[in-house]
């Protein structure tokens, strides 16, 4: 009696586990958001867009638990629950914003940037137009402002002899007469907008022709790039701004985003890629490289070595005013010290310095360590110039301050070494550019930019 009793306690034990076991949900794990059946952590979308789709897909399967979809800004990308487990999004505005992805106490994030469409631009929104492609004002200023940095950064304190003025940025130019520099243009700003234009031009140009080709950006490319963005956002804390848009727009003005930045800089990075790509492919001679070199004037007896360096360079911030002051000089040098101090402290290698150069310095050589190759005699500020081509062997390093000519940074320099022959360089430089030249010719043939209303926004 007693082993009956036995087994029918097991029995019901047996039975209050498995009814436990039953009863229980299933949390959710993970959560895999999904956009035409492809993974989705990161989705750049249109202004205008309604109706976008999202999937959420919940393991285990057997979880129930409903799905929340969470946006940081309903008033750029707004999502609505559809039914199980899918959204729709409705793109307000230009911006960015995390989706926020919740099951249970299981959650996913993905970033989503809503972009302005220069397709569907309305009439009254049309900066310039380029073979039926319409641009904001915002992507003009953009390449306004690219044009302004380039000049600056060529003739520094002397733009100020040929009327040039940029203590108000990139606005007020205007104003300014140009005719002392370029007589085919009446004001700075004409100037800059027409190369601007033309720039856009040969950009978008290039681009189609990198499509047909099946050029993209690489993965490295594209980190490159983040790490670029990653800079301005460091930069937008450290002026104390609120938010990495506000940085933007006081740089360049109202509606210039981080996601509008980043656009800008990919399609510049994927021409300059294409452009790398053609001169690759062009080859000469070393018979063919010095005859030229004769051609062009030269003498032969009167060659050298070009030099090649790394530099990190560290820029002194001017105040509201457009000013250098001694406090801004002192922040430059001891953060430059602090880097140089980190170098020395290290192996001191090339790669070393290179792996600085990328997280510090403040030049166009993102991603390529601040390598510059085919450096020739002159063409450095002096202080530089008498290092470089001075009694060097590699590895020899050096700290400077440059304050002559405009500019006032701070630079390390690596050396690398001796480059390729002047005279090869030279020639080979002749023979690139024509052949440039005409591809560029041929790639542009019929297309030009035509402003339109919006063009007064910019500047």
């Amino acid at each position: 009696m007693k082993k009956k009793r036995v087994i029918a306690l097991i029995f019901c034990l047996l039975s209050l586990v498995s009814l436990c076991a039953c009863g229980k949900k299933a949390g959710a794990e993970s959560i895999t958001v999904l956009f035409n059946g492809e993974n989705a952590d990161k989705l750049e979308l249109l202004v205008g867009d309604e109706g976008v789709e999202l999937t959420a897909v919940v393991l285990p399967e057997e979880c129930t638990d409903a799905v929340m979809w969470d946006s940081d800004d309903d008033g750029v990308i707004k999502p609505t629950s559809t039914g199980d487990r899918t959204c729709t999004l409705s793109v307000k505005k230009t911006g960015r914003v995390k989706l926020t992805v919740t099951c249970g106490e299981c959650s996913t994030t993905i970033k989503l940037y809503a972009l302005k469409n220069q397709d569907k631009l309305a009439a009254r929104e049309v900066a310039v137009s380029i073979d039926g492609v319409n641009y904001s004002s915002e992507k003009l200023t953009l390449y306004y402002a690219d044009q302004i940095t380039s000049f600056m950064n060529s003739y520094g304190d002397y733009a100020m002899y040929y009327g040039l003025d940029t203590s108000n940025g990139i606005y007020g130019l205007g104003s300014q007469s140009c005719s002392a520099f370029d007589t085919s243009h009446s004001t700075w700003r004409d100037y800059f907008l027409d190369a601007a234009m033309g720039e856009m031009v040969q950009i978008q140009c290039i681009n189609a022709q990198a499509e047909k080709e099946g050029v993209v950006l690489g993965e490295e490319e594209i980190s490159d790039i983040e790490k670029t963005l990653e800079k301005m956002r460091d930069e937008s804390v450290k002026k104390g701004f609120s938010t990495v848009d506000e940085y933007y727009e006081s740089l360049y003005g109202a509606g210039i985003t981080e996601e509008l930045y980043r656009d800008h800089i990919m399609q510049i990075a994927l021409a300059q890629k294409m452009y790398k790509l053609k001169l690759a492919s062009l080859s000469f001679t070393d018979e063919e490289l010095k005859e030229h070199y004769i051609e062009l004037g030269y003498d032969e007896g009167e060659d050298y070595n070009t030099r090649v360096i790394r530099v990190i360079l560290i820029p002194v911030e001017k105040d509201e005013n457009g000013e250098i002051t001694e406090k801004a000089v002192e922040e430059a040098r001891v953060k430059t010290q602090g880097i140089y101090d980190e170098f020395l402290a290290g192996d001191m290698s090339e790669e070393s310095f290179a792996a600085l150069s990328d997280e510090y310095s403040y030049d166009n050589t993102a991603g390529r360590g601040g390598l510059y190759e085919d450096i020739c005699e002159g063409s450095l500020v002096d202080v530089l110039d008498e290092y470089v081509f001075g009694e060097r062997v590699t590895g020899d390093n050096e700290m400077f301050y440059c304050d002559s000519n405009g500019i006032n940074d701070y630079f390390i320099v690596y050396y690398v070494g001796e480059g390729r022959p002047y005279s090869s360089y030279v020639a080979r430089s002749d023979f690139e550019n024509s052949a440039i030249n005409e591809w560029m010719s041929q790639l542009t043939e019929g297309k030009s930019a035509e402003s339109g209303p919006d063009i007064n926004s910019v500047g």
